[in-house]
């Protein structure tokens, strides 16, 4: 019912011949509830550390298509996993819910900034009507969607459109995808198959992983010098 859940129940070894492209701050470098994504992938490409958007507090769908682009000119016999953000919040599409509240900070016509975190938050802080939120997460998936259209011009082989986890839009009086949760809305999700043809993948241990990042990093640091 949330990422690193997922993460840990279905990726559970080393993928050698697996990049992972994230919007998601969950998989990454460094551990994560308990879960080091650089220990189960070949690579994992943190697409959140330079694609964030600070006007829209999120990685918006474009820069994961661009990303993909680059990674699979470079590694074209590896296997990508590909994970926007989208459709979850905040919402940046036709209908935008970015989640932030204008509030008095004093007397007078100044005014500070609040964070409303969350979908409940939103619903019950902001009073924002479940049938607009609901619209908004449609629109949001629209959006990802253009981009996930794209990027099935380019890409070669078996593609799978699936999600981590589910999301509650006011079912059973539940906003998002809270942890532990077990039920339908959360727990089922899409899984489109599309088939353009074979592609050839080529597999390495993790130990001829590490050392062609090592090697990598010192051919940076030698470039850095220069």
């Amino acid at each position: 019912t949330w990422t690193v859940e997922w993460l840990k129940n279905n990726f559970t070894e080393y993928y050698g011949d697996v990049i992972y492209i994230t919007a998601n701050p969950l998989i990454a470098h460094i551990e994560v509830f308990g879960y080091k994504g650089s220990d189960h992938f070949f690579k994992i490409e943190t697409v959140w550390k330079y694609g964030w958007d600070e006007r829209l507090e999120t990685v918006p769908p474009e820069q994961v298509t661009k990303a993909t682009l680059r990674i699979k000119d470079e590694f074209p016999d590896k296997r990508l996993i590909i994970h926007f953000i989208q459709p979850h919040s905040p919402f940046i599409g036709k209908i935008k819910i970015i989640g932030r509240e204008r509030i008095p900070q004093r007397k007078g016509k100044k005014y500070g900034t609040k964070r409303v975190v969350g979908l409940e938050a939103l619903v019950r802080e902001q009073g924002i009507p479940i049938h607009l939120l609901r619209a908004a997460y449609r629109e949001n998936l629209k959006l990802v969607l253009k981009e996930v259209k794209e990027l099935i011009n380019h890409l070669d082989g078996r593609i799978i459109i699936t999600s981590d986890h589910g999301e509650c839009l006011g079912e059973w009086f539940i906003y998002g995808h809270p942890r532990s949760v077990y039920i339908k809305e959360l727990m089922e999700v899409p899984w489109l198959v599309i088939e353009k043809g074979n592609r050839k993948i080529i597999k390495k241990s993790k130990k001829e992983a590490i050392r062609q990042r090592i090697m990598r990093m010192k051919r940076l640091k030698r470039y850095t010098r220069k």
